[in-house]
């Protein structure tokens, strides 16, 4: 067939041409000056490489750059101890700065403690508690990073009594006069934006009760104030007045809640005054003292 003849042509000169080229290839070999050693060393680091491409790589680059990382961890490391003893030195300077600042500190906080207790102690005074004692303790213990004060607040209610612990030796109303006074020295400072006082009028009443109100009046006008009272020279003071009472409702016991309006509030203040039996002059009496407060609160304020 012709166009079997024609491949076999094509076939013969292909076998002439790689001939040809095998013979140029044997000849450029016979020049190359080949090392067998170091062609075996070339093909044991190709091998190398591979195998550390595979666990540190997978790239070249990225052998190359946990090399440079593990020299300066090296270096560290051998540097370790000349670092410790600068670290050393830098902790005995800061805790020489510290300490010193601490006890600036310390000094700072025993000035203000004095006028601290001057301030509290006046205003307890003012509240009829004329004997209490109060007294800031203060002991040094270990650096914080609030200094190395630690302090307590003592308190003595009595003539004679040595000065406690607060919780230890106070009565619920004492409680809620201290903490009165306290809030109304530290008012314009302090970040509370509520207090409650309940039971603050316990064991007082006339002139005593009066000064309660004034003070609870002084500290209203930084703070929302809720208080708790059965004395009406308390409960006049206040710009809104809460009525909370407990009725019986089928077989339960409901506690209800409502402000009153300025006529019921003049009822409520006579029946405090005088129980259940509101005469006209507990009510000419209770608009009084609604009025004298309103008058008190208006140039204060």
């Amino acid at each position: 067939m012709p166009e079997l003849a024609l491949l076999c042509e094509r076939l013969e000169s292909a076998k002439i041409e790689i001939q040809d080229i095998s013979q140029e290839l044997d000849s450029i070999l016979g020049k190359l000056n080949v090392d067998p050693k170091r062609f075996d060393w070339l093909n044991q680091r190709s091998d190398d490489l591979r195998k550390i491409c595979k666990k540190y790589g997978p790239t070249l680059d990225a052998v190359l750059k946990t090399l440079e990382d593990s020299k300066k961890e090296l270096s560290e490391l051998e540097n370790s101890e000349q670092d410790l003893s600068k670290l050393e030195e830098q902790k005995t300077e800061l805790l020489t700065q510290v300490s010193k600042k601490a006890l600036e500190l310390s000094a700072f906080r025993k000035k203000a403690a004095e006028r601290f207790v001057k301030q509290v102690t006046d205003e307890l005074e003012f509240l009829n508690m004329p004997n209490v004692k109060l007294v800031v303790d203060f002991k040094q213990g270990k650096l914080t990073l609030k200094g190395m004060d630690s302090i307590e607040f003592l308190i003595s209610a009595n003539l004679g009594e040595q000065p406690r612990p607060l919780a230890k030796i106070a009565s619920g109303g004492e409680l809620s006069r201290i903490m009165l006074a306290l809030k109304n020295v530290i008012a314009e400072k302090d970040a509370i934006g509520t207090l409650i006082f309940d039971e603050i009028d316990t064991g007082v009443s006339g002139k005593a009760a009066q000064k309660i109100g004034l003070k609870l009046r002084q500290i209203a006008r930084f703070r929302q104030v809720l208080c708790v009272t059965h004395l009406s020279q308390i409960a006049v003071m206040a710009d809104n007045h809460i009525l909370i009472e407990k009725n019986i409702i089928g077989e339960r016991t409901v506690t209800t809640v409502r402000t009153l309006a300025q006529d019921e509030r003049k009822h409520e203040i006579a029946r405090i005054m005088g129980g259940n039996s509101i005469t006209p002059l507990l009510l000419e009496n209770a608009q009084q003292l609604i009025d004298e407060a309103k008058n008190y609160n208006a140039k204060t304020e």
